[in-house]
This record gives C-alpha cells, sequence and structure tokens, in this order.
C-alpha cells in the first residue's frame, strides 16, 4: 500500500486552511513546485464550493 502524507494549504485571502491527504510523491512534488500545489488548492476549494459541513451538497446533511 502507498504512503500517504497529509498537507495543509492556508488561504490568506479566505482565512481558510485545507487538509489534503497526498501519495509521497504528490507531497513532495507539492512542497516543490508552487503551481502544482497552487492548483491542488484551487482544484479542492472549488469542489467544495457549495457543500455543507458535512462535505455534501447543500440541504442534504
Amino acid at each position: 500500500m502507498a504512503t500517504t502524507t497529509k498537507l495543509t494549504f492556508y488561504d490568506p485571502e479566505t482565512d481558510t486552511a485545507v487538509e489534503l491527504i497526498l501519495s509521497e510523491e504528490d507531497a513532495r512534488r507539492a512542497e516543490n513546485d508552487l503551481q502544482f500545489a497552487t492548483a491542488l488548492m484551487n482544484t479542492t476549494t472549488t469542489t467544495r464550493k457549495g457543500r455543507n459541513k458535512c462535505g455534501i451538497a447543500a440541504g442534504r446533511c
């Protein structure tokens, strides 16, 4: 089984932190490649828009 690493991304514009569980390879890349890290954070925050505290579509929690 592949080893995973938890990374926390902080967005100062929205004062939010996003935790991602990544493979070691992706975590290493995110730590060294700003474009890759930004893409991960943007994809995650875009995916979570419209979701409630349960992480599902609003109104279903």
